[in-house]
Parts: structure tokens; sequence; C-alpha cells
């Protein structure tokens, strides 16, 4: 009964230090790349996913085009929008602002941000 709860332990143990090893290398592989998008959505005050037309219409339009999007798997086209400009995304739909399932799942996010700033 003690041999299986110690070698339990054991495992569990293991466990822990190989997901913890793995998540210091992806740390590592990424060059950054997450606390830049946790710094972009800091700066931001609401996060929309748009349609192909609408995203392709805000980058002919000379809108900022966040590099981060290419720079995580699989790749998103990022858009940083003025507020002011805010009008351009009535068919989007809006998502909850951080790096959760929503985030991931969509190919086309426009970040709105608090004011028009130079990130």
């Amino acid at each position: 009964m003690k041999d299986e709860r110690l070698h339990s332990r054991i495992r569990e143990a293991r466990s822990r230090a190989t997901v913890l090893k793995w998540e210091a290398r992806q740390s590592t592989l990424a060059r950054g790349v997450w606390y830049r998008l946790r710094r972009l959505l800091t700066f931001s005050r609401e996060l929309w996913a748009v349609g192909d037309a609408t995203m392709n219409e805000l980058i002919a339009s000379g809108f900022t085009v966040a590099p981060e999007g290419n720079q995580i798997e699989p790749p998103k086209r990022i858009v940083l929008l003025p507020p002011v400009h805010r009008d351009r995304l009535a068919g989007g739909r809006q998502l909850p602002l951080g790096l959760r399932h929503e985030f991931f799942a969509e190919r086309n996010l426009v970040l709105v941000l608090w004011e028009e700033q130079a990130l």
C-alpha cells in the first residue's frame, strides 16, 4: 500500500517536472512573443473577430498590423485600430479581451486601442 502511494507520488513529481521543462522550453523558443501579445492587450479596450473582407479592407486602409500575429501558430492577422474607427467593425464579433480560447480560435483579430498611440 505504501509502495503504491510512493510510486504514485514519484510519477506525479516526474510528470510535473516534465511539464515545467516543456513550459520553460516553449517560453525560450517564443522569443518574447507572449509578453508582447500581453502588452498589446493592455493597450486595448476591445478585441474583435472579423471576416477576411473586413480584415483586407482595414489592412488596405493602412492600419497597423501587429507582427506578433505571425509569430504564433496558427498565424493570425492582428490589426491595431484607433477608437475613432471602431464603426468599421460592424460585421465583426466582440470577444473577451485576453489570451483565451476565443483569441486562439480566430484568424482575423482587431484590437481597438484605448487611444491613438504608437506601440
